[in-house]
């Protein structure tokens, strides 16, 4: 399963925007200047704080019904869509590019030249090329397959 549904607390700010709280993640908050980055913002939040979670091991998310906004003023619930595809897409082009071509981290690293732990560095998130240089990577992937 790649989309998750998580309800989460919008509070209105005085000063504009919304605050968010996801309450069945454990310190998710975030924050957005309008609605729909606020959405945005809720479902990246989601992402940073289940990032090296085990899919399977996610918090299960609460029925909308049993989240009580009772202490949050000027405030609703609603459920934010979390996709882990499309995050993990956006976090780690290099990473995507290689599954879906099924090559092994060792493969693209023979295939770009570029040393092993490089390339499972890259893989893993631990450090990662500047954007140019991850689309010309991707590309390249692509474009060899």
């Amino acid at each position: 399963m790649s989309k998750y549904y998580y309800p989460a607390i919008f509070q209105s700010c005085e000063e504009g925007g919304y605050a968010i709280k996801v309450p069945d993640i454990k310190g998710c908050v975030s924050q957005g200047d309008n609605l729909e980055e606020a959405m945005w913002m809720a479902s990246e939040a989601i992402g940073c704080m289940l990032e090296g979670v085990e899919e399977g091991k996610y918090p299960k998310p609460s029925d909308i019904n049993d989240i009580d906004n009772s202490k949050y003023e000027n405030s609703f619930v609603t459920l934010v869509e979390f996709d882990k595809e499309a995050y993990d897409r956006s976090c780690n082009p290099i990473k995507t590019a290689r599954e879906k071509v099924k090559m092994s981290i060792k493969e693209l690293s023979n295939f770009l030249g570029a040393p092993y732990r490089t390339v499972q560095d890259w893989n893993n998130g631990r450090r990662m090329p500047p954007e140019w240089i991850q689309k010309l990577i991707v590309e390249k992937i692509e474009g060899a397959y």
